[in-house]
């Protein structure tokens, strides 16, 4: 019976390993989508199994693993290769870092991610079948890079559990998993794991406690660090040397088939000079009228890493993990060596980089034992975090609380720094109240922050504490930018500043808030979970009486439950059109619906019944397709993108809506029958008359409020709709929201 699941989501591999109740472990086979390697095997009878982190969105629906690429060549399509995908955890993670949460590219990568992650636990759900005669998973593991940010965990951790159901489910940093992978006898009970992949390299230095078995039973953390670099990157250096030396510009620069094409054979030859001196990948590309032998040796490899960035990236990595080693104290003979994992290190250029930068340590680098270990302790490692919690954690980023300043301006005030081991309690509390008569709570905002704080006193004096951040510094946790909202007192006076709010992040890197009525002597919160920082930035439920619901009173017009800072250009248009329009309802935006964990724009909900469901698609030009194709937008200078979405088209995407939002809003209305609309909206530079078969359910988002308007006055004699804002927020999942400071 299988008793423990540990799944490792790579950028070029993912890896899936068990564990029974006897303890015995092994990477599970999966025969539709997994592929075999005899090189990394222990033995040729038990060969190595992966699945290739590859999807192709077939008419038939995503197919991933090795079955992606062998059903993109058997397409001969010319848009085959809009419709391949690989490499989405680096461009993800770089999308979430970067913040582009509101475009659509990042929404096509989260999709496409997501149709992955879907498709690979069905073809797991079976297998677990065939091994253990049942799919239910009592314990599920995963890893993250160390640097990765709390919007990628939290997608990581619920589409999983969307998707296998786990009685458990937790994260462990990749490189700390490799820690705990290792055993004493080899290489002492202080690891320092070098791990680089295909899209991250972190650096671990743990103190692992054994049992008397020689199992580990405890990962104390010393020191971690990342950054975003990895082998693709070198699969990108080496395409593009291929083409330059042909007087040929990057490859990125030509048409998609193009460009994955050139990276794959860039990658081919990087594994041929792990193992060689020399290489050769022929490359035709018939369509571009291009033929390239791509013939490097290994100096060749050297000197195009040592002349990047990643070359300096790794270095940086190094001296940041010596810097903190010294601060620390940790004295260096302690250290045995350096252990190398993860498929990157395999690399000659890669480990001659890393020799240099170790040897100012006086530490020796050190492989693993196999090539199996190699490329596995990272999800075997996961497996034994379950026996081994890490203790002595620190926190990777800053995180701030939102405040809004006199002016109405919105400013910042830090909480806990980076590198603030946990659990701690925070130095600042908020003291706060009600600001307008109106206000019936409190909104708690708390964030990350990606950049070094800076003062808005130039004068001010250096030894002082930094103060309030700008804006784009700083990363909302939670849905619609707030964690929980803090009912106050309708009888307090406007400006008492009674409540006094106390910050606290626990063991398990959880954020708890300790709320006090000063003046009632009332305590409203008691160190109360809003968030947990490590796994998911989505609000945790707060068992407490919610403040009062938002009514109409014939002034206000569309209310929006979930204002969403993380707005596009065009998804702001849209919703201040409909704020503007002379009609009553609610709007939900960025909401995530259905088992594909699709990201909705907007959501118009009128007491008419109406339910409309909007797409916003930013694309400026002149747009081309059908109901059942893809769609083109071609710019003015000739240049041509697909318009992104899932599947094929904006309006059958929008379509894929409509059963979730229909049964969410029956679960609070059920004697109601709400009727939908699916609207796609463009900007009005775009051009649609060459979309056919979606009639005015297509439009330029000035026609918008001619639309609405239109719908609801054939619906006026329906009737209404007892809307109720805190019943729309449970439908749709969100926190309780209300006008605070």
């Amino acid at each position: 019976m299988l008793q423990h699941l540990a799944i490792d989501l790579g950028n070029t591999n993912t890896l899936i390993a068990t564990r029974d109740q006897e303890g015995r472990e092994a990477l599970l086979h999966l025969p539709r989508i997994s592929q075999l390697d005899t090189q990394l095997s222990r033995s040729p009878e038990k060969p190595f199994t992966f699945v290739p982190s590859e999807v192709f969105h077939s008419d038939d629906g995503p197919e991933v693993g090795a079955r992606a690429w062998a059903k993109l060549s058997e397409d001969e399509r010319p848009d085959a290769y809009r419709r391949y995908g690989r490499n989405f955890k680096r461009q993800l993670l770089d999308s979430f870092v970067q913040a582009r949460h509101g475009e659509e590219g990042h929404r096509s990568l989260l999709e496409t991610s997501t149709d992955f992650v879907r498709v690979l636990c069905h073809d797991l759900k079976q297998e677990l079948e065939v091994e253990f005669g049942s799919s239910h998973v009592p314990s599920l593991i995963l890893t993250a890079p160390v640097q990765a940010p709390s919007e990628y965990r939290a997608w990581l951790r619920e589409v999983f559990s969307a998707n296998l159901q786990p009685e458990a489910i937790r994260l462990i940093d990749e490189s700390t998993a490799a820690a705990l992978f290792y055993g004493e006898e080899a290489f002492g009970s202080r690891v320092l794991i070098v791990d680089i992949g295909g899209s991250t390299s972190d650096i671990t230095l743990a103190d692992i406690g054994f049992a008397g078995d020689g199992t580990p039973e405890e990962a104390r953390l010393i020191t971690k660090t990342g950054t975003f670099v990895g082998g693709s990157t070198i699969d990108d250096l080496i395409a593009e040397k291929a083409f330059a030396l042909q007087g040929l510009n990057p490859p990125s620069t030509f048409n998609r088939k193009t460009y994955l094409r050139a990276i794959r054979a860039g990658e081919k030859v990087k594994k041929k000079l792990s193992f060689s001196k020399r290489a050769l990948e022929p490359y035709e590309d018939l369509q571009a009228g291009l033929t390239i032998n791509m013939a490097f040796r290994n100096t060749d490899l050297a000197s195009m890493i040592t002349d990047s960035t990643i070359a300096s990236s790794l270095k940086d990595l190094v001296q940041e993990t010596a810097t903190e080693i010294q601060n620390r104290g940790i004295a260096q003979n302690s250290i045995s060596g350096a252990i190398l994992v993860g498929g990157c290190t395999i690399c000659p250029p890669i480990r001659t980089v890393l020799n240099e930068a170790f040897s100012g340590l006086d530490l020796e680098l050190s492989d693993s034992p196999t090539e199996e270990e190699r490329f596995a302790a990272v999800v075997f490692g996961a497996l034994r975090s379950v026996d081994a919690p890490v203790s002595n954690d620190y926190l990777l980023h800053d995180y701030a609380i939102r405040l809004r300043a006199v002016n109405g301006n919105f400013v910042y005030q830090t909480l806990f720094r980076q590198g603030t081991v946990f659990p701690c309690l925070s130095d600042f509390a908020l003291n706060s109240g009600r600001q307008t008569r109106e206000q019936v709570g409190i909104r708690i905002s708390v964030g990350e922050l990606y950049r070094q704080p800076r003062r808005l006193d130039d004068s001010a004096n250096e030894t002082e504490t930094p103060g309030p951040l700008v804006a784009n510094e700083f990363r909302p946790l939670g849905t619609g930018g707030h964690l929980v909202v803090i009912p106050v007192d309708p009888n307090a006076p406007v400006g008492d500043k009674r409540y006094r709010i106390t910050f606290a992040i626990d063991t398990e890197r959880q954020l708890r808030i300790t709320v006090d009525d000063t003046v009632n002597q009332i305590r409203l919160f008691d160190n109360q979970v809003i968030v947990d920082l490590n796994e998911s930035a989505a609000p945790a439920v707060i068992p407490t009486t919610p403040p009062p619901a938002i009514t109409y009173t014939g002034t206000q017009k569309v209310i929006e439950l979930n204002p969403n800072p993380g707005y596009n250009n065009l998804e702001i248009e849209v919703a201040n059109v409909l704020r503007d329009m002379a009609i009553e309802g609610y709007l939900i935006s960025n909401i995530i619906l259905g088992q594909h964990l699709h990201e909705v724009d907007h959501l118009l909900i009128t007491p008419s019944g109406e339910a409309y469901i909007m797409e916003c698609k930013n694309y400026r030009g002149t747009w081309t397709g059908g109901i059942n194709s893809q769609w083109i937008c071609t710019a003015p200078d000739g240049s041509e993108r697909v318009i992104a979405a899932r599947p094929v088209n904006p309006m059958l995407q929008c379509r894929r809506y409509i059963g979730d939002v229909l049964r969410r809003l029956a679960s609070e209305y059920p004697d109601v029958q709400f009727s939908k609309a699916c609207l796609v909206i463009a900007p009005d530079h775009a051009h649609l008359d060459g979309v056919s078969g979606c009639g005015t359910n297509l439009m330029n988002v000035s026609a918008l409020p001619a639309f609405i308007t239109a719908m609801e006055t054939r619906r006026q004699d329906r009737p209404r709709v007892d809307l109720d804002p805190d019943r729309l927020r449970k439908a749709f999942y969100l926190v309780v929201s209300v006008q605070g400071p």
